[in-house]
């Protein structure tokens, strides 16, 4: 651990959109979540964002991946979502002066904030690191509408 109000918060989010969403409304609804996500951890306290990233994928086709490192919310992007009925994404949370429990109250309700719709499903996994030296246990939550 670098210091003792350091976290790492690494999470798999699954949406099943219920119905297929074009490519441009998908990359904004990821970029606009990974804003929220700066700005809500700069609201909660944060000391300093190290960094905030993602990387997202489609079944249609394309990647987006997503950066953060201010504390106004400016995202980062590279690639190009070409739409589908669900994505992938890997979230990591990498920041100072808040705990993991939260990151996960934050990460988790703006998770079905930005991509539940009715008919579709969220999942968010939390995942684990390997040198982590608290609890291992892992957080999983589904939402349907």
């Amino acid at each position: 651990m670098i210091t003792e109000d350091f976290v790492g918060y690494g999470a798999r989010v699954a949406v099943d959109f219920g119905g297929k969403i074009e490519g441009e409304e998908m990359t904004e609804k990821v970029v606009d979540f990974m804003s929220r996500i700066s700005l809500d951890c700069v609201d909660a306290g944060v000391k300093l964002i190290g960094h905030i990233k993602s990387i997202t994928d489609v079944e249609g086709g394309g990647y987006l991946a997503c950066s953060v490192t201010n504390h106004e919310g400016k995202v980062r992007t590279d690639g190009k979502l070409h739409g589908g009925s669900s994505l992938e994404m890997i979230l990591n949370v990498m920041i100072y002066g808040l705990d993991e429990h939260d990151v996960s109250e934050i990460v988790e309700p703006r998770t079905r904030d930005f991509f539940l719709t009715q008919g579709g499903s969220v999942h968010v996994e939390q995942l684990e690191g390997e040198e982590q030296d608290h609890d291992h246990s892992r957080s999983n939550v589904t939402l349907e509408l």
